[in-house]
């Protein structure tokens, strides 16, 4: 355990949705080290949201990209009227080193501990620090805004048994069909009541082709919700299967048992980190030769060892 006192941490983020929550273990760690401390976040805009209601969580600096080299001079004079006792750097461009800060610790390089899986690497970062302690779960914090906004939107489904899907991804060979989906829900309508299908508005087409091949009523909130409502509706689900995204992080950051499909990807790195999660592997990153049932028993075996 260190000796000198912590009060304020200065906490460079990823910028991808997925990565920030694969973050949280490393954030709960310092706060359990430090539980006074305050903590401020450098980060993209839209990664804002997750921090909201974070409870140790200070100031927010936003760092956009596209404002070029202006933009970034705008940023560090504004950290620089801060003094941080620890700063935790897990981009790697080199910020911390200028601004005024005790105690730097930085990423580990990327070829390092490349067979890691991403929470365990940057747990290392702070691994001198938290010595002896167990990696925390990840997390996402919720207010009792998004959870009755959640419990209205869902009153119609009360009491029935809701399986949540994610059709979309960031990239093509990472898609699994919209038929599969569909197909994998209806083979499994005796063990759920109602299907939720979740993403952003891009995923709109993908989700309305699930919708149009179910045998189960199905909500379809595709584009309609932010980021914490999204996971206030997960948190209410009785399972999460998705392909490999943001959401699939989420699910397992509220606890819902959650199954991810992986084509192409390094699955051993970037899985959702939990006891309650599973996941199928496409073999030569073929993400259409996996199929509804191979997904099905990977699900219902999840579930079974829930109960």
């Amino acid at each position: 355990m260190p000796v000198s006192p912590v009060k304020s941490i200065l906490f460079i983020t990823p910028s991808s949705i997925g990565d920030i929550i694969l973050t949280t273990p490393t954030l709960e760690a310092l706060h359990l080290l430090w539980p006074e401390a305050v903590m401020d976040f450098v980060g993209s805009e839209h990664n804002q949201e997750i921090f909201r209601h974070c409870p140790y969580a200070g100031d927010f600096f936003v760092r956009n990209k596209k404002e070029g080299l202006s933009g970034r001079l705008r940023l560090i004079r504004r950290l620089r009227l801060k003094q941080y006792d620890l700063g935790v750097d897990l981009r790697t461009d080199g910020l911390l080193w200028l601004l005024r800060v005790k105690q730097r610790m930085h990423k580990i390089p990327g070829r390092a501990h490349h067979y890691l899986h991403s929470v365990e690497k940057h747990f290392l970062t702070i691994a001198k620090l938290a010595k002896g302690m167990p990696i925390p779960q990840t997390k996402i914090w919720l207010s009792d805004t998004e959870r009755d906004h959640a419990e209205k939107i869902l009153s119609d489904l009360e009491g029935k048994r809701i399986l949540a899907m994610a059709p979309g991804a960031a990239a093509e060979d990472k898609d699994w069909s919209p038929q599969n989906f569909s197909a994998l829900a209806n083979q499994l309508k005796t063990h759920f009541d109602a299907v939720l299908l979740l993403g952003s508005a891009q995923n709109q087409p993908l989700a309305q082709a699930v919708a149009a091949l179910l045998e189960l009523p199905c909500l379809d909130l595709c584009g309609r919700t932010d980021l914490l409502l999204a996971a206030a509706l997960l948190q209410r689900a009785q399972a999460f299967v998705g392909n490999d995204s943001g959401l699939g992080h989420i699910a397992s950051a509220v606890g819902t048992p959650a199954v991810t499909v992986f084509g192409a990807g390094e699955l051993w790195r970037y899985r959702p980190w939990g006891t309650r999660t599973a996941w199928v592997k496409a073999e030569h990153h073929d993400i259409a030769g996996v199929t509804p049932q191979q997904v099905k028993d990977i699900l219902l075996k999840l579930l079974e060892g829930q109960s």
